[in-house]
């Protein structure tokens, strides 16, 4: 089930599933727009008796993992007949995946999408799910500007190639990050995995409700470095020391699982997930980071707190800074 159509249906399905409400065409496949959907009305229907037949929940969304996932006589269907256009199909991705990261806010649609795109109306985006005519590489160039989307993506590309893209520089340097960031206006998030013992750093820029950019390239927050490592940790403390006193906000932390940390800093996931990742705990630990001389807690509050790894890369920060000096 690794396609764009199939990862789709799965979430339109699997959402109607989860809420106990019976499967019929319309609440399945009457958003969709393809012109040869009615040839194979017989397979659709089919579909949704196989789900519809299973009275447990669990097993209904079996049924519908192993339908999509193995059997090719329904998949290649919905693959041809479900959309007019890739356009249509690619945007209805971006907006599947923007509201897999929006468990606690409102969903958005294509009439949601096409107000935030600065359209006059929903009609210049809706053509391309009723038509089969693609649009211009500047159209499509204008969207994915706007949603932080991979242009050449969007025009051309598949499932196996980065969905997001990002306008912002590589900075090897963290303290380098001060010249392409404004403190004051730019909504900058910490997005840190959760391997306790080899913590990393991305830095994401927030440009408003959907957009998102992320700098690509990942910061060391860990002890198990060498030299160069060693001096990237006393760039990343002297950058959020001079951030944070020019009144910029290193509290908008996020602890994220492996998974979703590289696939963020590949492209793949969307940035604005970061915000399901909000533990209270760690909010501060950029901020307690900075506390090398253990003005604020102890030594032990600080390894209870962030663990045995955290009290190292201080002490490389404070000899490193002493060494400086």
């Amino acid at each position: 089930m690794d396609s764009i159509v199939n990862i789709i249906l799965s979430g339109i399905t699997y959402d109607l599933i989860k809420k106990g409400t019976e499967l019929t065409f319309n609440n399945v496949f009457g958003r969709f727009h393809g012109k040869r959907i009615n040839e194979n009305i017989n397979i659709y229907n089919n579909f949704l008796d196989e789900i519809n037949n299973e009275k447990d929940l669990n097993n209904k969304e079996r049924v519908m993992q192993d339908i999509l996932s193995n059997k090719e006589s329904y998949t290649n269907i919905f693959e041809n007949d479900l959309y007019n256009t890739n356009f249509a199909k690619r945007l209805d991705y971006i907006i599947f995946l923007i509201n897999k990261s929006r468990k606690n806010s409102k969903k958005i649609n294509l009439e949601y999408l096409g107000e935030f795109l600065g359209l006059s109306s929903v009609n210049p985006l809706l053509k391309y799910y009723k038509c089969d005519e693609e649009p211009s590489y500047n159209f499509c160039e204008s969207v994915a500007e706007k949603l932080g989307v991979n242009t050449e993506w969007l025009k051309n590309g598949n499932i196996n190639e980065a969905v997001f893209g990002t306008s912002l520089p590589t900075i090897y340097e963290p303290e380098k990050l001060l010249e392409n960031i404004n403190q004051r206006d730019d909504k900058i998030h910490f997005v840190i995995n959760e391997d306790e013992n080899n913590r990393r750093i991305i830095v994401v820029k927030k440009y408003n409700e959907l957009k998102y950019e992320y700098y690509p390239y990942e910061y060391v927050f860990n002890s198990s470095v060498g030299a160069s490592g060693m001096s990237q940790l006393v760039s990343l403390y002297k950058f959020l020391y001079k951030f944070r006193i020019n009144e910029g906000n290193i509290d908008n932390v996020h602890i994220v699982t492996q998974e979703t940390f590289d696939g963020i800093l590949m492209g793949n996931i969307y940035c604005g997930v970061i915000e399901q990742y909000m533990p209270i705990k760690f909010r501060n630990i950029l901020d307690d980071f900075l506390d090398i001389c253990y003005k604020h807690f102890t030594t032990r509050e600080y390894k209870e707190l962030y663990g045995d790894d955290f009290l190292k890369i201080q002490e490389i920060v404070m000899a490193e800074l002493k060494r400086e000096n």
